[in-house]
């Protein structure tokens, strides 16, 4: 089973094509239902964040509009799924011009020789009916780091609008830029970065 994003909308749409960092983990919460139907990203209610500290003035946040996930399940066994997200680096906006200019430059992410963020599912465990943890590598920069970070199906019902069943999800956890080798500006601008994604998936008509 795949999902993908649609990649005509990347400018369009505040979701990363396709974590996040990580929507794709979001359909393990609900697996039965996943893998009798197909769900879709509602990307006007979906949105993959980040913040990240400033000489400890402001939390700043941020946030990736372009990204792709694929997720492999046969809807049987969860130790056999396999998460990929690939995120457009150079879709960083942390809405500021200059800023975001700054940004696909060489002292962070360096997009014209590293344009692509990927994370790659290595364990995903259900804690409870409602709860996962998503143990997994992060691709920054050339270099590959451990990555987990926790994830919760807040609510599975009929849009009140559509009738069409719909799935809400938040995921978060933190990384360490500098374990990726982006060290630029430390220490006034803080190592560890905070994400956080919050999604909904709704089901395709038949």
């Amino acid at each position: 089973m795949s999902v993908q994003s649609n990649p005509g909308n990347r400018k369009q749409t505040p979701l990363l094509r396709g974590s996040h960092i990580l929507l794709g983990l979001l359909v393990l919460l609900s697996l039965q239902t996943l893998a009798q139907n197909k769900y879709d990203v509602d990307y006007s209610h979906s949105r993959i964040l980040f913040n990240i500290g400033h000489n400890g003035f402001t939390q700043m946040p941020g946030m990736f509009r372009g990204f792709e996930v694929t997720l492999d399940f046969d809807g049987q066994d969860i130790a056999t799924a396999k998460l990929i997200v690939r995120i457009d680096a150079s879709s960083v906006d942390m809405f500021h011009d200059k800023l975001n200019g700054d940004l696909r430059g060489n002292h962070f992410f360096n997009t014209e020789k590293f344009p692509d963020i990927i994370f790659t599912s290595r364990e995903i465990q259900m804690l409870d009916q409602d709860r996962a943890r998503v143990e997994g590598n992060l691709e920054l920069l050339g270099v590959t780091q451990a990555l987990s970070f926790d994830l919760t199906l807040n609510k599975k019902s009929p849009s009140p609008r559509s009738g069409r069943l719909t799935l809400g999800f938040s995921a978060e956890g933190e990384l360490s830029r500098g374990g990726h080798g982006m060290t630029y500006g430390s220490p006034f601008i803080s190592d560890r970065v905070h994400f956080q994604v919050v999604a909904e998936l709704v089901r395709r008509d038949k």
